[in-house]
């Protein structure tokens, strides 16, 4: 998956991180993170 258009290097790197999470199927994320992804 590509995705484009981040402001910062930072920006993309933590979207790129989240992204990550989301696939492993882990618990490995803060709840507001998760609660956003239940929302979703």
């Amino acid at each position: 998956m590509t995705k484009r258009g981040f402001a910062t290097k930072k920006e993309a790197q933590n979207w790129e991180s989240q992204f990550k999470l989301r696939e492993s199927h882990e618990l490995d994320m803060k709840f507001d993170e998760f609660y956003k992804l239940y929302l979703e």
